[in-house]
């Protein structure tokens, strides 16, 4: 009697078991955030300590009062994030009376998030709509032509995020036909700007479709970034309203992360386009702030330190330090770059100085950076509680460095590269100011090495009296601004003699003089 094999069943349930989570496992994983939400799982837990110190008092006397804070902040990102790319005749800003007909179906349903692991619910985000109406005035939008959107049907569509493919994507906006002759009677009550939105999603899950010609029935050439044949439509029918003195002014509003093909700016009559990007859930409540006071807001350098933590301005700590120091920089760098780059074509100098070196140190802080958001991650160091707890930053940068495999070669390594970065820096800066100093210096004379040797102990003197200084670094701050505002005036008159002087030699080049020839 031939015998049975009993564990034939057994082994293959575990096979197909096995299979299945080790397909299962990464896909859930990588997944995780989008599943937690959608099953509302409770993913950390808050333990009382009875012994825990508390570190930071909240400024807050509610949830409620911090989320009010934090919608906020979102708006005044949303705002100074947002770029105008046309403003003819000064369209922006618009006038507080202002009547706005809101036209596409993204509108009403703009794109708040990207895909991916970057989704979160949106479902209590604001509107359009509500944003008009509280920056403008209640009853300033066309609500016959926001509801004819609502109850349209059409509604754009995106891939899949899970095995998604480009040819799922689709615009689906609303044909011209689709408006009755009652609808476009509404236009004329609310004609002061027609506000058209352009909406694209993008994201993890699927590229972008490009020249698929699956897609050409539903976008131009099959392509997702271009203007769709609806599109076309419905501009060039506002450009003919506009004519006929329907409207007064076509704003566009270009709401995606990933910017449109821009070659329509110039046609159907358009007078401006804002750059929002994506909305979030209360971005969207800036826009209406912003098309009416874009002026104040892109130019607003905090005066009174009312942002951050209402000490410690992050406008002036930040923005307009950095924009300083680097424009104090530009008295000295471009004249060391010239004068290294000798005999070298304008291509090169910029490819070797600018490309290569911001290259390395962009590649630097992406490493370095992402290694130490690592550490925190997952636990291996509490950095940001360090800093919290007064830890200065050069500590916890090398604490950082401790983690990695022959840690003295690391750290031998990064006090080698300082030394070579502030030697080249130092005679750098000893060769310009020296050559200053002068009143006249031939094209291939260097100045005498004695005014660079006391120029290099000024500049070592000058750091020690700061750091012995107290708010050695608001010192250096307050400089910094100080001395880039008469140079901002000298950058532009550099820019305008490099152009012509740029102008000038090109046209020579080409013109060679009377019985020469071009080389």
């Amino acid at each position: 009697m031939k015998k049975r094999n009993f564990w034939k069943i057994p082994m293959a349930v575990f096979a197909v078991f096995t299979v299945i989570c080790v397909a299962a496992i990464p896909i859930t994983n990588y997944f995780a955030p989008m599943i937690n939400v959608a099953l509302n799982a409770e993913t950390q837990r808050i333990i009382p300590d009875p012994d825990a110190q508390i570190f930071y008092w909240t400024r807050y006397d509610s949830e409620e009062e911090l989320v009010a804070n934090d919608w906020n902040v979102c708006r005044q990102v949303m705002a100074e994030g947002a770029s105008v790319l046309l403003n003819r005749d000064d369209t922006l800003p618009l006038a507080a009376d202002t009547k706005f007909s809101c036209f596409s179906q993204s509108s009403v349903d703009p794109v708040k998030v990207g895909t991916g692991s970057a989704f979160v619910s949106t479902g209590e985000g604001a509107s359009l709509y509500s944003a008009l109406e509280d920056s403008f005035q209640p009853g300033c939008v066309n609500t016959d032509l926001w509801k004819f959107y609502v109850t349209s049907g059409y509604k754009r569509e995106n891939a899949a995020l899970s095995g998604g493919d480009p040819s799922q994507y689709r615009i689906n906006e609303v044909p011209w036909e689709k408006y009755t002759d009652a609808l476009k009677s509404t236009f004329a009550d609310y004609g002061d700007a027609a506000l058209v939105t352009l909406s694209r999603s993008s994201g993890e899950g699927a590229d972008l479709p490009s020249g698929l010609e699956a897609l050409e029935p539903y976008m131009t050439g099959g392509d997702y970034l271009r203007l769709c044949k609806e599109e076309i439509e419905m501009l060039e029918n506002l450009q003919s309203l506009k004519e006929q003195g329907t409207f007064k002014k076509i704003v566009v509003l270009l709401n995606s992360s990933n910017t449109l093909q821009l070659d329509f700016v110039d046609d159907y009559g358009i007078d401006a386009v804002l750059w929002i990007g994506d909305v979030g859930m209360t971005g969207i409540t800036a826009v209406g702030n912003l098309v009416q006071n874009f002026i104040g807001m892109v130019t607003w350098a905090d005066p009174l330190r009312t942002s951050g933590d209402g000490s410690t301005g992050f406008v002036q700590n930040w923005t307009v330090f950095y924009w300083a120091y680097w424009m104090a920089w530009c008295v000295a760098t471009p004249f060391f770059v010239g004068v290294i780059s000798k005999g070298r074509t304008i291509r090169n100098t910029i490819v070797g100085g600018y490309i290569a070196g911001l290259s390395s140190t962009f590649l630097s802080f992406i490493v370095f950076g992402n290694y130490g958001l690592g550490l925190e991650m997952r636990g291996r160091l509490d950095l940001s509680g360090a800093i919290a707890a007064g830890a200065d930053i050069p500590s916890v940068i090398i604490s950082i460095f401790r983690t990695l495999p022959l840690p003295a070669v690391a750290l031998g390594l990064l006090f080698i590269t300082m030394v070579l970065f502030y030697a080249t820096t130092f005679d750098s800066l000893t060769m310009v100011v020296a050559a200053y100093s002068y009143r006249r210096l031939a094209e291939v004379e260097e100045p005498h090495h004695a005014v660079r040797i006391f120029w290099a102990f000024i500049f070592i003197i000058f750091p020690i009296g700061l750091i012995n200084a107290q708010s050695s670094l608001s010192s250096l701050q307050s400089v910094s601004i100080v001395a880039a505002f008469p140079i901002g005036i000298v950058i532009v008159l550099l820019v305008a003699s490099f152009l012509k002087d740029a102008g000038q030699y090109l046209r020579g080049a080409k013109d060679p003089p009377p019985g020469g020839r071009k080389d």
